[in-house]
């Protein structure tokens, strides 16, 4: 990575370049209104409503006469994602009701997202940013200027991030911050104050909460569009850019959204580390091929400090043996537990002597 500053340019054809390269990433930036929606169901506060969020509201159905503009301050939402771990896709649903139980709206959508990089979090966001944006719509279209808005959700972690946790250093290092972000300008730009508040998921309870129920609303909503996808709406690799981004940072057809520092770095080190280990290893690539090193970065990093030392020095061969202190110090090289044969690294694993075989199982 060098440094290197980088300019939207705008003209026939808008693109970003950066110096002091003079490459250009070419970026679309039209945006078409209503290009989603079928504009004979679009409701009056969501007309000029742009794609970005056309996506993220999903495919409009009929909703409730009822008089948004007249329950603000008595009016409540509840959102809930639903995530597939072997597809890396999912959805999320949302619902806006009355304390009264009345429910005034409600939908579900996919969210985009590149495969690997997805998660149950990011559909939670997804919904909080939904509801956020329609409070928007709902609020500019009745002229309300004053309100209380309660939004429950069964996330702790994206309650915590959105509601309470103020912006860090480098906020931008987050995961899914391009969501968080959004939602929270809208926040600052809202008439009315909306409320984050967790709710148990998925409550067996016989008499249930209010925000329980409408969690379990939600939910279904999710599954059901999750087995019945609107063509216009599927999930897509690769997020639209939302009206007020400036630059995205592109990785294998996607869009980077979370675990930044990860993904640099693997694209700056994974070559040259391959080659490392071919060298090294004597390995073909073939072979190098078979090893999963996702699972295996995932293990590894749920060791401790002093186990992911032991097991680097185990998988380079890098544990001390007797045959390393004869070379550096001129001590014996002989096995201390057997006393018969050099003390190598492959000896360290396969010493028959019963005092090693205890040291082994003890570590």
């Amino acid at each position: 990575m060098y440094p290197t500053l980088i300019y939207p340019k705008h003209g026939t054809n808008n693109y970003f370049y950066s110096i002091p390269s003079d490459s250009s990433i070419p970026v679309s930036i039209d945006r078409p209104i209503n290009s989603l929606w079928d504009t004979a169901l679009i409701p009056a506060f969501l007309e000029s409503t742009d794609t970005y969020y056309q996506k993220l509201l999903g495919p409009i159905i009929a909703y409730s006469s009822f008089p948004l503009q007249q329950i603000v301050d008595d009016i409540i939402s509840g959102s809930n994602g639903s995530f597939d771990g072997t597809t890396g896709t999912g959805t999320f649903g949302w619902v806006l009701a009355t304390t009264d139980r009345h429910v005034c709206f409600g939908n579900a959508s996919p969210f985009d997202c590149h495969p690997d990089m997805n998660s149950s979090y990011r559909a939670e966001l997804s919904g909080l940013l939904a509801v956020s944006y329609l409070l928007t719509g709902i609020c500019t279209h009745h002229w309300i200027l004053t309100g209380n808005v309660t939004l429950y959700c069964d996330h702790k972690g994206a309650i915590c991030n959105v509601f309470i946790r103020r912006n860090l250093v480098s906020p931008f290092m987050k995961s899914d911050y391009d969501i968080i972000h959004l939602t929270k300008q809208i926040l600052k730009s809202l008439p009315v104050k909306l409320t984050g508040q967790w709710v148990n998921g998925h409550s067996t309870a016989k008499m249930k909460s209010v925000q329980e129920e409408l969690n379990i609303i939600a939910d279904g909503l999710a599954g059901d569009y999750a087995s019945a996808p609107h063509p216009r709406h599927r999930p897509s690799r690769l997020p639209l850019p939302p009206p007020t981004f400036t630059i995205h940072v592109l990785y294998d057809r996607s869009v980077i959204t979370s675990r930044l520092y990860r993904t640099l770095a693997t694209c700056l080190y994974r070559k040259s580390l391959t080659n490392y280990i071919l060298q090294k290893t004597g390995w073909s690539q073939r072979v190098i091929d078979m090893v999963n090193w996702d699972v295996h970065g995932q293990a590894f990093c749920r060791l401790s400090r002093q186990q992911k030392i032991s097991t680097t020095k185990l998988l380079h061969k890098l544990i001390n043996t007797n045959c390393q202190n004869r070379i550096y110090y001129g001590t014996s090289d002989l096995c201390p537990c057997c006393g018969i044969h050099e003390e190598s690294f492959h000896h360290l694993l396969t010493c028959p002597d019963l005092s090693m075989v205890d040291c082994q199982e003890k570590a």
